[in-house]
């Protein structure tokens, strides 16, 4: 299929763009890889270790004539243009009002924007003889915005829309557009090193009525909310590079593909902002670190009701705890395990654990490390209940992270009288990350919203936990953050309907069919 046609790639200098010409040209295409500087490392690496047909050209996206001239000497092969990458982008990671005017969000456009717009329209007489494609790079930051990468978000989401209109306009030439658009992936656009460059320079360019509004400390949480981010960049960049191929390909590709395993959802980053509510500090936090719980911060449920289940998951549980069985402490974790001890019947069956925090808080920051247990009937839980709610859950119920043996989880806000109105968020793991890795949950409760956050993790960096004899949900820490200016309420009694307590359980729970399985409750091997 790729005998005789030609691909242009813009911003092969490095990442996505490098990768994806090496690959196009071991595929057998005519690659026509766009760089910045032909002189650089990265070009001549291209000229190094590929075959022949390869050519580099040096192409400026936001240069009219570096792209006029590139365009011509594609034409002027005599090959027919099949695929045109717009791959070429910046990102600039720092406040809206930090800078001179608005040059970093001319800068962003210029390259993520127009340099894209202005290579598509060059190439379109081209793509129209070959009835080819135009693949645009854009980003999971076009669905949503995060704190910090505001121009660049604003500049993916552009790239979405041109895509859309583009498409409808070309369709009738038999020409296909194709949007793609990646999580958060390590290449050179994300080096932390770079940003940091890019970051002073921006803030020496910032007037000085500005800085004074930004305090050191602001500095400093943003610089490290940053790093946080960047820590949750995947590794396996192949992944973007194999659906890029098969854009190119496909004889019917999608419109638009997702790379990284996030679907239609939102996932938000922790970043501080100037406005001092949002300024948060640690008032509470739990590492494990000491053996066993500390009952100055825990109170243990002796028995609780799993509660309904809908779906395929139904029937009300009685669990029991044996403190020593069902709540073990190890390499600086907490694990919350389930156990069966009879083979029939459903009344007090199992022995697990609920625990709930002696303090609680209205509004704030909820943060928890774990990994989720294999095993079936098993319903781990990290939610937030009122201290007065009467009847469930009159007067809310916060959950964090729900599971039932999928791989994807809920959260969302539980309300109005029983049967209970609820208005959850699904999230699902990463590709090729699961329940059982470590992975970070949190809610963000202000008085006018309540958000979810996931803190994806590859790595599970406890296997020593899968020994274990029972299912285990398995506790790393648990942090809460409140605002500086918000009052810190700590009282177990507090009259006020808000203040919530953290609770923490492994529900047992029953299928239709009431049929248990023989194996359960083992922990599945790695």
């Amino acid at each position: 299929m790729a005998t005789n046609r030609a691909v242009l790639i813009t911003g092969c200098d490095s990442g996505f763009g490098h990768q994806l010409a090496i690959e196009c040209d071991r595929l057998g295409f005519h690659v026509f890889a766009g760089v910045l500087n032909a002189d650089l490392n990265g070009a001549q690496e291209l000229t190094r270790v590929c075959s022949q047909r390869l050519q580099v050209l040096k192409m400026d996206v936001t240069d009219p004539t570096d792209v006029v001239n590139g365009i011509k000497q594609i034409e002027c092969s005599g090959l027919p243009l099949w695929a045109v990458v717009n791959n070429a982008g910046i990102a600039m990671n720092a406040p809206i009002e930090w800078g001179f005017d608005v040059q970093e969000l001319n800068d962003t456009f210029s390259v993520n924007v127009f340099g894209a717009v202005r290579v598509t329209k060059q190439s379109l007489p081209l793509l129209r003889r070959s009835m080819g494609r135009i693949i645009n790079i854009s980003s999971i930051a076009g669905r949503t915005t995060f704190n910090g990468l505001c121009f660049y978000s604003m500049s993916k989401h552009a790239i979405r829309s041109f895509s859309d209109g583009l498409r409808k306009e070309v369709e009738n030439l038999k020409i296909k557009v194709i949007t793609i658009e990646p999580v958060l992936y390590r290449t050179p656009i994300t080096d932390w090193t770079l940003m940091k460059t890019t970051l002073d320079r921006v803030w020496d360019q910032t007037p000085e009525d500005v800085k004074c509004v930004f305090s050191d400390n602001y500095r400093n949480s943003f610089e490290k909310s940053s790093q946080r981010v960047l820590k949750a960049s995947r590794n396996q960049t192949k992944e973007v590079i194999d659906i890029i191929i098969k854009a190119i390909i496909l004889k019917e590709p999608q419109n638009i593909y997702k790379c990284g395993g996030l679907l239609d959802f939102l996932v938000t980053f922790p970043f501080p902002t100037v406005n001092s509510k949002q300024n948060l500090q640690l008032v509470w936090s739990d590492e494990f670190d000491d053996k066993g719980l500390d009952p100055n911060k825990w109170q243990v449920e002796d028995e609780w009701l799993t509660g309904n289940c809908r779906g395929n998951h139904i029937g009300q549980l009685n669990c029991n705890v044996n403190q020593s069985e069902n709540l073990q402490s190890r390499d600086g974790c907490l694990a919350i395990t389930a156990t069966r001890h009879k083979k029939k019947g459903f009344n007090k069956e199992y022995n697990s654990a609920k625990i709930t925090t002696r303090q609680s808080w209205t509004y704030g920051r909820f943060e928890i490390r774990a990994a989720l247990p294999t095993g079936k009937m098993l319903r781990p839980a990290l939610y937030m209940s009122p201290m007065n709610s009467g009847q469930w859950a009159l007067t809310g119920q916060i959950d964090i992270m729900t599971n039932i043996q999928t791989q994807s989880f809920g959260n969302g806000v539980h309300f109005s009288a029983s049967p209970s109105i609820y208005k959850p968020d699904n999230y699902e793991y990463f590709t090729n990350a699961s329940l059982n890795d470590f992975h970070t949950y949190a809610i963000e409760w202000s008085e006018s919203r309540v958000g979810g956050i996931f803190f994806p993790n590859q790595v599970l960096e406890l296997s020593d936990f899968y020994d274990w004899e029972c299912s285990a949900l398995i506790l790393d820490y648990i942090r809460v953050y409140q605002w500086t200016d918000n009052q810190v309420v700590h009282s177990f009694n507090n009259t006020d309907d808000r203040t919530s307590s953290l609770d923490i359980c492994l529900d047992v729970i029953r299928t239709n069919s009431g049929v248990y399985d023989d194996t359960y409750p083992e922990r599945a091997k790695t």
